[in-house]
């Protein structure tokens, strides 16, 4: 998976890193490219749905360009677009949360009731859905460890994370099943 930061220019930084990380991909041979960009620059109260579109669009069409422009030979590309922030994902399993977390304790960052709906500049103490999650995981500790991001993430359940998170997760999902399935279809 390649991340590709925030959109403060999307149309040229999305499509030129997409390009670039096709290039790279098809060089080492990879027959899936997951492409990562957060939703964080989106304004509170637009439709993550729309938001996930536009980005997603973006991605694919920076894909397009790679494959016009040059030899490209990776088959599929899968646009990981979370709305807002990969976090929200985290946020929406309320029972992996509390297990991830050192404590166990049931806090509010604990019981998120609308992860894709979590907003706030990017500082401790908003509701940015990167500091709800560390607050979340280490009260005691202002950053969450990268441990504790895989340990919720593997113990997340999905369905739960699809229901929570329905304009961007489902999309992601049906992507990366969908490029497996073709990937082993070839092998």
């Amino acid at each position: 998976m390649l991340p590709l930061g925030g959109l403060a220019d999307p149309e040229h930084a999305v499509g030129r890193r997409v390009r670039q990380a096709a290039t790279l991909a098809a060089l080492d041979g990879c027959d899936v490219l997951v492409v990562h960009v957060d939703v964080d620059a989106a304004e509170p109260g637009d439709d993550p749905a729309v938001a996930w579109r536009s980005v997603a669009s973006l991605v694919q069409d920076g894909f397009t360009s790679a494959v016009v422009q040059a030899d490209i030979t990776v088959e599929e590309i899968v646009a990981c677009v979370p709305c807002r922030t990969i976090e929200a994902w985290l946020l929406a399993d309320n029972d992996a949360v509390r297990a991830a977390a050192a404590d166990g304790a049931v806090t509010p960052e604990r019981s998120v009731t609308d992860p894709e709906g979590l907003w706030g500049d990017n500082r401790p103490g908003t509701e940015h859905p990167k500091h709800v999650l560390r607050r979340a995981l280490r009260p005691s500790r202002p950053r969450a460890a990268t441990r504790d991001y895989a340990r919720l993430a593997s113990t997340a359940d999905l369905e739960v994370v699809a229901a929570r998170c329905p304009a961007s997760f489902p999309p992601f999902r049906d992507s990366l099943r969908a490029a497996a399935a073709a990937a082993r279809g070839r092998v």
